[in-house]
């Protein structure tokens, strides 16, 4: 559990603005969980992800997520990313965590 509420106090204050150019700063092949804010603190999405850059790649370039779209298009100036990588995580222990956030930050877009 304490490992848990260090993630989600990381994901909380650890926000940036979600331009085009974020994959790159991010880097190749870091697994770990990522969640698109508003910039009024509220939570629009949860992931989690093998490759970070490239999933965020993914969301800039072609969103697959209707829901995820709409607020891209709305509110593309606002949105703000945090993302934290967990390296020697297993895919199954971040679909965990993932899910654990979803219920925890309760998401607008991600789909139940």
């Amino acid at each position: 559990m304490a490992v848990f509420c260090c993630i989600l106090q990381i994901l909380r204050t650890r926000k940036r603005g979600f331009d085009y150019g974020f994959h790159h700063r991010v880097g190749p092949n870091v697994r770990g969980l990522y969640v698109f804010w508003l910039d009024t603190g509220a939570c629009i999405y949860v992931g989690q992800s093998t490759n970070l850059g490239s999933r965020m790649r993914q969301h800039r370039m072609r969103e697959d997520n209707p829901d995820l779209e709409r607020y891209f298009a709305a509110f593309s100036q606002r949105i703000e990313v945090s993302y934290i990588a967990l390296h020697g995580r297993s895919v199954a222990e971040l679909l965990r965590l993932e899910r654990k956030l979803i219920r925890v930050l309760r998401p607008f877009t991600n789909r139940r």
